[in-house]
């Protein structure tokens, strides 16, 4: 059953995507909500290895305190703040880099592509809060309500 409709095939750049509406900023900040929660999984599963055995990759059972860290921090992208999604990028970068340091590069392409993604969520939440003033209009300095009664 073929339509006469011609079908439009948009393509979506997954590496750096366009944030020039509220729902392509809500798109891209996707990719950093899924970062996080692979984070906070893959760390919370190799902590709970480290309580009954060796540590893996330097993470051991203080590692839980990253897990709450990067669930909240996902939680907060999904819910477009902008503090979560810069917080989230720095403390990867920072932990990226001490491991580095420590023991040494182990998935350069895994940093990468996680670093791209929460660049993307920062990209994301600060042009979805950016559309939203131009939308909504700037918050009022005025408020809406009088403690004055209504003039005659």
């Amino acid at each position: 059953m073929n339509s006469d409709k011609p079908k439009t095939a948009t393509r979506t750049n997954h590496w750096w995507p366009p944030v020039s509406t509220r729902e392509e900023a809500r798109t891209a900040t996707k990719g950093g909500v899924i970062v996080c929660g692979i984070i906070a999984v893959l760390t919370g599963a190799l902590a709970l290895y480290s309580l009954f055995g060796k540590p893996i990759l330097g993470i051991t059972p203080a590692s839980f305190i990253d897990v709450v860290l990067f669930a909240a921090i996902g939680f907060g992208i999904w819910k477009m703040s902008r503090v979560a999604a810069v917080a989230g990028l720095i403390i990867y970068l920072i932990e990226q880099g001490y491991q580095w340091a420590t023991i040494g590069p182990k998935s350069p392409i895994v940093t990468l592509l996680f670093t791209l993604y929460l660049v993307n969520a920062v990209r994301g939440t600060f042009a979805y809060h950016r559309l939203s003033e131009v939308e909504n209009g700037p918050p009022s300095a005025e408020p809406e309500f009088s403690y004055l009664p209504p003039s005659q």
